[in-house]
């Protein structure tokens, strides 16, 4: 990775006429960072020639993700990142079923948390349920497909040097309309 960066502050005093900008010198940093490792397995079934059901499960273990810099040990950080973060384990099912040329699909995911048992967010989860149609010929195709997203995470405003607040429940309930159309050439 390759950072560029800059600040620049600028102040006005409204009793005045007075103003102070400062800007910084431009920074480079260059560092490494592994990204957690991955291993996935999928199983798929055609049924008929007329429909199909796949299954996925991913694991991820995020605590093994890493920092590395020849300028910088990233010690603390990558320290944070094992103490933190945990292995997590995901699953995503689907199906479609085709009659002629129009295909129905329906599907779902539950993504875990990758926070630690100790972590306030530890059993915070992602649930996603999916549905759709779809329109195919030689020439053209229609696609539209609906996701709910649901998840619950917990946030805290202030903590740490003494100010703790009571820990804030978020909760996203979202949806998401996506349509596709496409020409065969």
């Amino acid at each position: 990775m390759h950072d560029n960066y800059y600040t620049s502050v600028i102040s006005d005093f409204e009793n005045a006429d007075y103003s102070q900008a400062i800007d910084s010198e431009y920074g480079m940093f260059d560092y490494e960072l592994t990204t957690p490792f991955r291993a996935n397995a999928s199983l798929g079934f055609v049924i008929a020639k007329q429909a199909l059901l796949n299954i996925d499960y991913e694991y991820l273990d995020y605590s093994m993700e890493r920092l590395r810099s020849n300028d910088y040990n990233f010690y603390d950080e990558n320290t944070s990142v094992r103490n933190e973060y945990k292995p997590a384990n995901n699953i995503k099912i689907g199906m479609e079923y085709k009659y002629g040329p129009v295909s129905f699909r329906a599907g779902g995911a539950f993504y875990d948390s990758p926070y630690a048992s100790d972590h306030i967010n530890s059993d915070a989860y992602t649930l996603i349920y999916s549905g759709g149609i779809g329109l195919r010929s030689e020439a053209v195709y229609f696609d539209v497909s609906y996701s709910f997203i649901n998840n619950i995470n917990y946030y805290y405003m202030y903590e740490g040097y003494g100010v703790n607040s009571p820990a804030t429940e978020l909760v996203k309930d979202q949806s998401r309309i996506v349509t596709t159309i496409g020409f065969k050439f």
